[in-house]
C-alpha cells in the first residue's frame, strides 16, 4: 500500500498488526518478531527502492525503529513506526510521480526526434502526453535543461548538419527536410547556432574531410 495514496487503509492495517490489546498478553518475543518483520519486509525493502537517493530524516527514522529497545514504552514505538509509514508513503508517491513524468518526457523526446521535420510545437507535444501546457513547459525544461523551442531548434540544426556533410542536397531541400519553414529562416537560425552559414559549414566540412583523407 505504501505510495498508493491509501493512507487510511494502511494505518488501519498497522493498528491491527500493532494492537496493544492483542500484544500485551504475549511475551516480548512476539513483539520482537513483529518489529523484525516490519524492518526486514517493509521498511528495508522500501528504503532500498530509493536507490542512491538518501534522505536524512528517512534514514534517521528507519534507524530508530530498527531497535525496539530504544523506546521506553510501546506507544512511543508505535508512534514512531506510524510516522515512518506516513513519511515513506508521501515520499513514494512523490517518487512515483517523478517516474511517471520522466516516462512522459521520454515519449515527448522520442516524438520530437521522429517528427522534427513536421510542423510540431509545444501544444501538439503536451497534448500527446496529456499534460497541461504550462506544466509540460516546466517539466520539459526540468528534464532537458532547456526550453522546448531551443531543444527542437538544436535537433533540427543537428539533422541539417548531418545532411550538409553526407549529401549533395540543395540548401532549400535540407531546410525542408530539417523542419525549417523556409530557406531564409534556416540560414538565419543556422548561422546564429553555428557561427557560419549552411554553405560555409558544408565547405568547411569538405576541406576538413579532404585533409583527413590525405
Amino acid at each position: 500500500m505504501l505510495g498508493s495514496g491509501r493512507e487510511k487503509e494502511m494505518l488501519g492495517l498497522l493498528r491491527e498488526i500493532l494492537d496493544a490489546a492483542d500484544i500485551s498478553p504475549k511475551n516480548i518475543g512476539y513483539l520482537e518478531e513483529i518489529s523484525r518483520a516490519l524492518n526486514d519486509i517493509v521498511f528495508d525493502q522500501t528504503i532500498q527502492s530509493y536507490g542512491k537517493e538518501e534522505s536524512t530524516e528517512r534514514l534517521q527514522r528507519y534507524n530508530k525503529v530498527s531497535d525496539l529497545y530504544q523506546f521506553s514504552c510501546f506507544q512511543d514505538y508505535y508512534r514512531e513506526v506510524e510516522s515512518l509509514f506516513l513519511l515513506l508513503d508521501g515520499n513514494l508517491q512523490t517518487l512515483k510521480s517523478v517516474q511517471i513524468d520522466n516516462k512522459e518526457m521520454k515519449q515527448a523526446i522520442q516524438y520530437i526526434h521522429e517528427n522534427y521535420a513536421q510542423n510540431i510545437n509545444m501544444t501538439i507535444i503536451s497534448n500527446l502526453v496529456s499534460f497541461n501546457y504550462s506544466y509540460f513547459s516546466q517539466a520539459f525544461r526540468d528534464y532537458t535543461g532547456e526550453n522546448f523551442v531551443n531543444y527542437l531548434k538544436k535537433v533540427r540544426i543537428g539533422k541539417a548538419k548531418q545532411l550538409l556533410q553526407a549529401t549533395d542536397d540543395m540548401i532549400y531541400e535540407i531546410a525542408k527536410k530539417s523542419g525549417f519553414e523556409n530557406t531564409k529562416n534556416f540560414n538565419r537560425v543556422f548561422k546564429e547556432s553555428e557561427g557560419v552559414s549552411p554553405v560555409e559549414y558544408r565547405n568547411q566540412q569538405k576541406v576538413l574531410s579532404a585533409s583527413i583523407d590525405q
